[in-house]
């Protein structure tokens, strides 16, 4: 069986985005450069021009692979090279059935990189366009690195050792289009926990509505979903930097000082002038401080089961807090009070869950 030189792009076309991406691609570049130009100081006008330039270059070649123009010319060359290459060993009257089969097998191979390497540039393109929706706040700079070299105008496929076309990151590794494609969900959005933290919370609201005067918020219920939910969570950095509920993340309400997080637990020196040894806006931190900070905090080995249990009493009191509120909004506030007198321990928050609760709802 002959094989198709148009594979590749075939392969391509057949997996080219069609959807609604495009429709706002163009308004998505004026506010990829208005949010470029704005993090800059005003007084680095050199740092702002190439800044632009680089924001311009990246929302420019993000609508061309939106708009359906596909991977850049470099790439399409380098795999059409690969893939004439393999049609003249087919087609050799040396070449054994044996010989063609596996030919075939690699041609086949050939089309998935495409596949994949068609979807993973789609998604970083996306992302790149829309970061308030894509590119989490808890991206590391290597990875915010890379997806800037992604969405540049060079050539980006590689050929590995066996002949599979993948990406080299910024550190030299090679990886194939299908391992690049799941390295996106690693600092994307986690908008699936999302959806799901704010159906839990929804779903409060309407089993109040929907039941009678009495019923209590189920907090073991309530637990087991937050657990089961960041243990899921397809970017636990996500759930942490980004906001799950209203405006504010939990790192934000961290640098408010609304957790009992100390200096000495960071293994971090306070800062002249503190009396309680806890980190809160009373000491007055420099934005490059707070955010040393965070690093140590979201870095410590020693405090990941800590992180892990505020994350889950701050996304637990969110969910309560909609119970609370839609019990007191139906049934008044003396009802509430009746329901959970003072003393109730086994309803009421722990203290620790106290220490480190936020007041709000969606």
């Amino acid at each position: 069986m002959a094989t198709d030189t148009t594979l590749v792009q075939g392969a391509y076309d057949a997996n080219r985005y069609r959807g609604s991406g495009v429709d706002t691609a163009q308004k998505a570049i004026g506010d990829d450069l208005n949010v470029a130009v704005g993090k800059l100081a005003a007084n680095k006008r050199e740092e702002k021009e190439a800044e632009k330039a680089k924001a311009t270059e990246r929302a420019v070649n993000a609508e061309k692979i939106l708009n359906g123009q596909g991977l850049v010319d470099g790439d399409v060359q380098l795999v059409k090279g690969g893939v004439l290459e393999l049609q003249e060993q087919y087609l050799d009257p040396n070449t054994s059935l044996d010989e063609k089969q596996k030919i075939q097998e690699k041609l086949e191979k050939i089309g998935v990189n495409m596949s994949d390497a068609n979807d993973f540039m789609i998604r970083a393109s996306e992302m790149q366009l829309n970061p308030e929706m894509g590119v989490s706040k808890g991206a590391t700079a290597e990875q915010q690195e890379w997806l800037d070299y992604i969405n540049g105008s060079d050539a980006k496929l590689v050929k590995g050792k066996d002949g599979e076309y993948g990406y080299k990151k910024p550190d030299g590794t090679f990886v194939s289009t299908t391992e690049a494609n799941q390295m996106l969900t690693e600092f994307e959005v986690d908008a699936d926990s999302q959806n799901t933290l704010l159906t839990y919370a929804t779903n409060e609201k309407e089993q109040v509505e929907s039941n009678n005067e009495g019923t209590k918020f189920d907090k073991d219920v309530a637990r087991d979903n937050v657990e089961a939910l960041i243990d899921k969570s397809s970017n636990q950095r996500s759930l942490y930097f980004d906001s799950m509920f209203g405006n504010t993340s939990f790192i934000d309400d961290l640098k408010k000082g609304e957790f009992n997080i100390t200096y000495e637990q960071l293994n971090i020196t306070p800062p002249a002038g503190d009396k309680d040894g806890m980190f809160n806006p009373e000491d007055k931190l420099s934005e490059e401080d707070q955010e040393s900070v965070i690093k140590a905090f979201m870095d410590n080995d020693d405090m990941e089961d800590q992180r892990k249990t505020l994350l889950g009493d701050y996304l637990f009191t969110h969910i309560k807090n909609n119970y609370t509120k839609a019990y007191k909004t139906k049934w008044g506030e003396d009802a509430y009070a009746e329901l959970y007198p003072a003393k109730d321990e086994t309803q009421q928050l722990t203290e620790e869950e106290k220490s480190s609760a936020v007041v709000a709802t969606v």
